[in-house]
């Protein structure tokens, strides 16, 4: 009787535990620390915390800060343009695909999730002197016939087992 009770409880530990898994997995949005999610245009920059947020048809016309080390998810079928600060060591994690703006730039380097996903390029993209764009989950970027410019030793660098496919594009 008591090897019975304890299968019981095994069996009722692991049915917790499917289900905890599962919501980590389905509901990773859950633990975010700020979800920004609606329909706007923000001309301002938007300075993120590690772990946000932002989602729905949001378009940032002022560009954004990512903290140093941090890491924001962005899932919004809006434009980011201007300057998008990830402090050399911050991070963009792509919910789906993201359009850059014309005057987007990113003048420390930083970190892309692509995570399967694509970025379209608006206008001329520079990967500023000496600085690198770091990506660490596969992405497309397609430059819609427009320039991506690499000068003095700035480059792409890809993480282990990562596939950057380079289309549409200008590459000098």
């Amino acid at each position: 009787k008591r090897m019975s009770g304890l299968r019981t409880r095994l069996y009722d530990f692991k049915k917790v535990l499917a289900l905890v898994s599962t919501f980590f997995i389905v509901c990773p949005l859950a633990f975010a620390t700020n979800v920004i999610n609606t329909i706007g245009y923000v001309e301002a920059p938007t300075a993120f915390s590690n772990g946000d947020v932002a989602m729905g048809h949001l378009t940032f016309k002022g560009g954004v800060t990512v903290p140093a080390g941090g890491s924001i998810v962005v899932d919004t079928t809006g434009i980011l343009d201007g300057t998008i600060e990830l402090n050399s060591t911050g991070a963009l994690t792509l919910a789906s695909d993201l359009h850059l703006g014309s005057t987007a730039s990113m003048p420390s380097g930083g970190y892309i999730d692509g995570n399967g996903h694509a970025m379209f390029l608006t206008g001329k993209f520079t990967v500023p002197s000496e600085k690198q764009i770091k990506i660490i989950c596969d992405l497309a970027l397609d430059g819609k016939g427009n320039e991506v410019i690499l000068p003095n030793s700035s480059r792409f660098q890809l993480s282990d087992n990562v596939t950057l496919t380079l289309r549409n594009m200008n590459l000098h």
